[in-house]
């Protein structure tokens, strides 16, 4: 659960680089926010070992928050050049 946590933390991160690379955009981002939380809910349960859904809340709200985080990196972090 650690190495979980540790690599979710670097959601706002990569996501930052995506959009700075021209890969992805704030507005894909926007768009398919309903998708990524669904996909994120999927991954905390999928990863985490107990199966009940207040450890799946535990996990699955943070990463939501590190996705919305994410979002708010790219719209505040000037771009280079």
């Amino acid at each position: 659960m650690p190495l979980v946590f540790g690599l979710s933390f670097q959601t706002p991160l990569v996501m930052l680089a995506l959009e700075r690379f021209g890969i992805v955009t704030i507005a894909t981002y926007r768009g398919k926010r309903r998708l990524a939380w669904f996909l994120l809910a999927v991954l905390a349960a999928a990863i985490i070992p107990s199966m009940d859904a207040p450890s799946m809340l535990l996990l699955w709200l943070p990463l939501g928050l590190l996705y919305e985080l994410g979002i708010w990196f790219c719209r505040l972090a000037p771009a280079a050049g």
